[in-house]
């Protein structure tokens, strides 16, 4: 029998398993794995303890997922990810909220409203354009705007589902 089909069948038995030692089984197989993962290959490490840390958040991204998105917008977003940390940080301004989404997260959705909706909100504020737009009055606008989609209450806007990670 090949290995991984193997694994499959061992997997779905352990996972609907009434057995009370099912789950120690697979964790302690899963931090050996991670440990010789650790020392062997420490990219997909790094890989699957992000992988790990999304079941903390309802909106997650990795550094490296976020930066990604960011990178490819059209057109580009204004801030990267520590400036625009930084800034929200003096403003007061959360850049986290436990459970619900993580800061690589509101930085995908701030950059994404911004190189979508800059000149728009520009306009509503009765400037001519982004770039005529104080930073701080900016901010503020597509911070709010962000909470609203990482909290939308309805949960129809999913982070990695839009930008499709």
């Amino acid at each position: 029998m090949e290995v991984m089909q193997k694994f499959n069948e061992l997997y779905e038995k352990i996972k609907y398993s009434k057995k009370e030692n099912a789950l120690c089984v697979i964790l302690s197989t899963f931090v050996e794995v991670m440990e010789e993962t650790y020392k062997t290959n420490p990219n997909l490490f790094k890989k699957m303890v992000e992988k790990m840390e999304s079941f903390e958040w309802k909106q997650y991204l990795s550094h490296d997922e976020a930066q990604r998105i960011v990178q490819s917008m059209n057109p580009p977003a204004k801030w990267g990810y520590h400036p625009l940390m930084k800034q929200l940080e003096t403003m007061k301004l959360d850049v986290e909220e436990p459970g619900v989404f993580n800061s690589c997260a509101l930085y995908a959705v701030m950059s994404m409203i911004y190189s979508d909706d800059a000149n728009t909100l520009a306009r509503i504020m009765d400037f001519e354009n982004a770039n005529q737009t104080p930073d701080d009055k900016m901010l503020e606008a597509i911070h709010a705007l962000a909470f609203n989609k990482l909290k939308d209450k309805d949960e129809r806007f999913n982070v990695r589902k839009y930008f499709e990670v």
